[in-house]
């Protein structure tokens, strides 16, 4: 009984260490993120500001993070930006961002969703109740980077990680009264999952969306990668209200975007 008992008792140890607030509190009015290392696996239990990060299926490894404050608001708001990669290539970058306090005299007044030069786009809620899912090609990746991505960029050239040239950029925009924001920006890597890189500006890029109907294999990566999003936005509600669980039953991403995924493929 007494080995059951420390048995039980190592195991919510374990759980505690892993549920960990990635930002604290320092002084009355500030914030700083936890210490970690380059490259350091994020429990699938850490929180900012107490929201849950978005799980993939992967190890998520740290990059770098920081606090801001919004343009034209005073609230202290937190960033960290994780990266997964396989076999020394970048397979996608994710930048989270979220509030570290509320403010009840003001609300946000963004519209992530109003871009139309979008290859996907799903818009739920109303005016202070955003949310919002894009996918959208980035081209020119980590080229000339500033600030965090900066950071970002020489921890993977440091770990000698190859970066793409174009990514598939998703977002997650969760807005709501009192200054609550919660964003999640997945850049997946498109030549990990047997595409050639693509270096053209963002116009001329064989994955803009005026160019990319010409290529079924991109469409149909796309729309394996549009069900991917509609099944986190729906969970985007009950992270927004901050449980620990809203992604614990999500599918990993490589199940939605192989080739020899079970997961049923969405057309865009």
């Amino acid at each position: 009984m007494k080995k059951i008992g420390m048995a039980v008792l190592a195991t919510v140890l374990a759980l505690q260490v892993g549920a960990q607030e990635l930002f604290v509190r320092q002084g009355f009015s500030g914030y700083a993120p936890i210490k970690m290392t380059s490259l350091e696996v994020v429990g699938r239990e850490a929180t900012v500001g107490g929201y849950p990060m978005l799980q993939t299926g992967l190890d998520l490894k740290f990059l770098t993070a920081n606090v801001f404050s919004s343009t034209g608001v005073v609230l202290p708001m937190g960033q960290i930006i994780v990266g997964a990669h396989r076999e020394k290539k970048l397979l996608f970058m994710m930048n989270m961002r979220t509030n570290l306090e509320q403010n009840r005299a003001q609300s946000w007044n963004d519209d992530p969703c109003k871009r139309t030069d979008l290859l996907w786009k799903r818009a739920t809620g109303g005016i202070q109740d955003v949310n919002c899912a894009t996918i959208n090609h980035g081209a020119n990746f980590l080229r000339n980077p500033s600030g965090n991505f900066a950071k970002a960029d020489f921890e993977l050239k440091e770990a000698a990680i190859e970066t793409p040239a174009t990514v598939i950029q998703v977002a997650f925009d969760r807005l709501g009264r009192n200054m609550q924001y919660l964003s999640y920006i997945v850049q997946i890597n498109p030549e990990q999952f047997g595409f050639e890189r693509d270096s053209s500006a963002w116009a001329t890029n064989s994955w803009h969306k005026d160019r990319i109907a010409k290529d079924p294999k991109k469409l149909e990566f796309i729309a394996r990668l549009v069900k991917w999003a509609e099944d986190v936005q729906s969970r985007m509600e009950p992270a927004f209200q901050k449980d620990p669980n809203a992604f614990s039953s999500l599918a990993s991403l490589d199940s939605y975007l192989t080739e020899k995924s079970s997961v049923a493929a969405a057309k865009p």
